[in-house]
């Protein structure tokens, strides 16, 4: 489809999170005041999807993989926008727009007292999509970017994970005392348990673009963006990640999670109507293990840019951030209190920080 667009009949503007502008995604507004979204992939497609063996209606670009899994999922009634047009040779494509505030806007903004109708919202929503990637398997397939999943997967969670578990060792150092034999047993026992469920937990298809600002809210209306990258993932860490703001490049940004108790519970009563294969106690298990995961992933991360602020990963992550104190504070506050089940392995990690997480001073 040719898409054609006067100037002169149109307003662009330029997409911004916060202090970042998007350099390839416009709002436009054309002269009756209708709105939409133009987005220009700039990412060269994998080199993988040019082999001759590929199937040969289906020719790989991020257009068409967003643009084709779009139109699948909001014919199946999933909360995604409608897709107007697009174009591969231009790699361009033109999408409703569904409103100006993104799930990081919603964390951010204490003034916002609806949160509980829209996390409810949320995550019917995901799990819809869940439902139909699940469902939909074969048309999906086509369109998956091309990796070894199962073998990324294992690797990338099992270095999460060992990192993580120093983590908690290098936390009790900085209250000026190693962790004791005791607790050492408990963590390692709890760990053991949380790293075994994680990585044996079967991922499924879906997007790997999932954060906080690709959630969409206006007014009633809760809309999931960004489907031009799919592959296998664990749709409890899709779900965490999406469902918590970073406050990245806002001015007092901080990590902002919506996920409670009772919402993780709603989560797992739906998707183990999807999954059959686990009950809702270990689904609420898994959403609680991965917020542990990325609370503990962040402080990491927090941590090398105290340790090297000079290199330039640490300048950028700076630049996002912002202050390392309030952040450090909330990810311990939050590994402290923040309980999203009744799992023992959770509670045993929680009740270690609750020990000694006042004590640690930055």
């Amino acid at each position: 489809m040719t898409i054609r667009i006067e100037e002169e009949d149109v307003q662009f503007e330029k997409i911004r999170h916060g202090g970042l502008t998007r350099n390839n995604v416009w709002k436009v507004q054309s002269a009756d005041g209708k709105k939409s979204v133009v987005k220009q992939f700039i990412v060269p497609p994998p080199k993988q999807h040019n082999r001759k063996e590929q199937s040969p209606e289906v020719r790989y670009s991020q257009t068409a993989v967003e643009a084709n899994i779009l139109k699948l999922l909001k014919r199946e009634g999933c909360p995604v926008p409608d897709v107007i047009a697009s174009n591969e040779s231009t790699q361009i494509i033109v999408l409703e727009w569904c409103g100006d505030t993104t799930w990081d806007d919603l964390c951010q903004d204490e003034t916002i007292v609806d949160k509980k109708r829209y996390t409810r919202l949320a995550i019917e929503g995901f799990c819809r999509i869940e439902r139909v990637f699940s469902e939909k398997a074969g048309l999906v397939e086509p369109y998956v970017y091309p990796l070894d999943y199962k073998s990324h997967l294992y690797q990338i969670g099992e270095k999460l994970l060992t990192s993580a578990r120093r983590c908690i060792s290098d936390l009790a150092w900085i209250r000026d005392e190693p962790l004791t034999e005791s607790e050492t047993k408990i963590v390692d026992e709890s760990w053991d348990e949380i790293s075994h469920c994680i990585l044996e937990r079967q991922s499924t298809l879906g997007t790997l673009d999932y954060n906080a600002r690709n959630i969409i809210i206006d007014r009633n209306r809760l809309t999931f963006i960004d489907f031009a990258k799919i592959g296998w993932d664990w749709p409890e860490r899709r779900l965490m990640q999406y469902l918590t703001g970073l406050g990245a490049h806002i001015e007092g940004g901080n990590f902002t999670t919506l996920l409670d108790a009772e919402h993780t519970g709603l989560y797992a009563e739906i998707m183990s109507r999807i999954d059959v294969t686990l009950n809702w106690q270990k689904l609420a298990a898994l959403v609680d293990y991965h917020h542990i995961l990325f609370y503990l992933t962040a402080i990491i991360r927090l941590l090398r840019l105290l340790k090297n602020p000079e290199i330039r990963q640490s300048i950028l992550l700076s630049r996002a951030w912002g202050p390392v104190k309030p952040r450090m504070t909330r990810a311990l506050f939050n590994l402290a209190h923040k309980s999203l089940s009744h799992d023992e392995a959770a509670a045993a990690i929680r009740n270690l920080f609750l020990s000694f997480a006042d004590k640690i001073k930055f």
